[in-house]
């Protein structure tokens, strides 16, 4: 996004604000790319990302009730009634969509139920893998889903066998291929150490 800045008369800025992880942020490609001015450290709050989201850019604030992440007093869950549906660990894209599909359901019990059902199905995310991937990858991502929190080499052994193929053996093909982290993230998983997971996004459970 685009922001303007108030200068002097005659003069004017804008500043690009780009929303990227360490991962995904070229900044070796370009001498342009590396003047970065600010670098946020964390990743920021995904009920407050979707929240501001609602506030302004849909400009339908009085749906930030359904993002109460408040405890009920019997401790029986979240206030808002989305508020479940993301955890400190969920992507910011993750939050946006949950916010946009909020902001267009119909302010109704049945038409939050509707915007719910409809993030939880995780529809977006599985098209753009199934279009942007290979059948390898499919097959990581599906057995990433069952076998969230296990072993990365499990998990792309369990893929390989989804292929009818056994255990990746080939070392030329180790070598010169991605590396499995890389290609775990590429279909949305976690990885941390050595495994793997789907657990910082409450909605894929319903996938499976």
């Amino acid at each position: 996004m685009t922001t303007r800045g108030s200068n002097p008369p005659g003069l004017a800025w804008r500043a690009l604000v780009v929303i990227a992880d360490e991962h995904s942020w070229p900044e070796g490609a370009s001498g342009t790319l590396g003047r970065v001015v600010v670098r946020a450290k964390s990743r920021p709050a995904p009920h407050r990302v979707a929240e501001k989201h609602l506030e302004f850019l849909y400009r339908k604030p009085e749906r930030i009730r359904w993002l109460d992440a408040t405890l009920k007093p019997d401790g029986t869950g979240m206030v808002g009634q989305a508020a479940h549906l993301l955890s400190e660990s969920s992507a910011p894209a993750a939050a946006a969509r949950l916010a946009g599909d909020l902001a267009q359901a119909e302010d109704s019990t049945e038409g939050l139920n509707t915007a719910l059902s409809a993030f939880q199905q995780w529809r977006t995310e599985v098209n753009a893998v199934f279009k942007e991937t290979s059948p390898a990858d499919r097959a990581l991502l599906i057995a990433t889903l069952f076998l969230s929190g296990s072993e990365a080499i499990a998990i792309q052994d369990a893929s390989r066998l989804l292929l009818g193929r056994g255990p990746q053996n080939d070392v030329e093909a180790i070598l010169t291929g991605p590396d499995l982290s890389t290609r775990l993230r590429a279909v949305g998983a976690e990885v941390a150490g050595r495994h793997a997971t789907f657990d910082h996004n409450p909605a894929t459970p319903r996938l499976c």
